[in-house]
């Protein structure tokens, strides 16, 4: 019988999101109800990142496993799964433009695993060894574009490159596909390493019921549902609080 779900990644997802909500209500504290939180623009910079690249890595880990269950065997079943996320992600980008956020989103974390979820399915069966020098390849090129503004000034490929022109206006959660992709190949290389033919290669220690573990697990469990949500919740309580 092949295990449905493994608690483990549910446990990173869910400290994941924690992480996220912290981060999106000290932000909200910062740029929306003028508190000084941080003056250093490092943590708004590098904070951002290390979330979506425990979520990006986690979603290649995930796929890697999918793909070796062969729920993805044919192109139409990760068209239909990236789709459906994709959607999500124009319900987000809708959002952020009929409420004022502090910025639009145009291609976030959603429109992100979307693409990348596709793509994926053109390295399923690359080697481990080319999945992880693509994978670095894509974060060293994406961060070095990322330091120079002056390389990429086409606004119609901002989805793919880090694209800063204020002509389309102030970006929030942004992650173009170079260097996000990268994390998802990293995750996809993760994945055949510890997850080789749905059966986990190494033994972690650590109970899966422990009573610190299966909160995480239930908030793991349904990160999606709570990414939607959690942005007008937060706004919502900071409104009465503060």
């Amino acid at each position: 019988m092949i295990q449905k779900r493994y608690w483990e990644i549910d446990c990173i997802r869910g400290i994941a999101i924690i992480l996220m909500i912290t981060f999106h209500t000290l932000y909200d504290l910062q740029f929306l109800f003028n508190k000084n939180i941080f003056t250093k623009n490092n943590f708004w910079s590098i904070m951002p990142y290390c979330i979506s690249g425990i979520f990006l890595t986690i979603s290649g880990i995930t796929l890697s496993i999918n793909y070796q269950r062969k729920k993805y065997s044919k192109f139409t079943n990760i068209l239909y799964r990236s789709s459906k996320i994709f959607l999500l992600g124009i319900i987000i980008t809708l959002t952020t433009i009929f409420f004022d956020f502090g910025g639009k989103i145009y291609f976030g974390i959603l429109h992100c695993i979307s693409l990348a979820t596709l793509l994926s399915y053109f390295f399923k069966h690359t080697t481990k060894k080319k999945l992880l020098f693509l994978g670095l390849i894509f974060l060293t090129v994406g961060i070095y574009v990322d330091q120079k503004f002056w390389i990429w000034h086409n606004p119609y490929f901002f989805w793919l490159f880090p694209y800063y022109n204020f002509s389309i206006g102030d970006m929030i959660d942004y992650y173009p596909l170079i260097p996000s992709f990268g994390f998802i190949l990293l995750g996809l290389y993760i994945g055949k390493i510890f997850y080789k033919k749905t059966t986990k290669k190494v033994k972690l220690p650590i109970y899966p019921y422990y009573f610190f573990t299966k909160p995480l697990q239930y908030i793991g469990k349904y990160s999606l549902w709570i990414y939607m949500l959690h942005q007008p919740i937060i706004y919502f309580l900071l409104n009465l609080l503060v």
